[in-house]
């Protein structure tokens, strides 16, 4: 690549299609609802565990299930790209 196609890059050419603001607001969007998911299952999950008879059990299952959910979320968010996982990331992180 030339110094002419970098300077390009910097001025928005190329970067500017490859970043959808409609992708980016969806993944900020997705990562929220993945954070609900999350702290809200962890949420639920201790405040049930006096009623639980294996506690300890009952509690890694719960991290796991949420653990792997919120996984194959974020994998859903980086098939739309670098970008959109960013984002997903950052309002998962936000939300805490």
């Amino acid at each position: 690549m030339s110094i002419a196609g970098i300077g390009d890059i910097l001025a928005g050419g190329d970067i500017a299609r490859t970043i959808d603001p409609v992708v980016i607001a969806g993944a900020l969007l997705w990562g929220v609802l993945l954070g609900l998911f999350f702290y809200g299952g962890l949420w639920l999950s201790v405040r049930s565990l006096g009623k639980k008879g294996k506690p300890r059990r009952f509690l890694w299952l719960s991290f796991l299930t949420r653990l792997v959910l919120t996984a194959a979320g974020f994998w859903a968010a980086l098939r739309l790209g670098l970008p959109a996982l960013a984002a997903a990331l950052l309002s998962f992180r936000l939300l805490r």
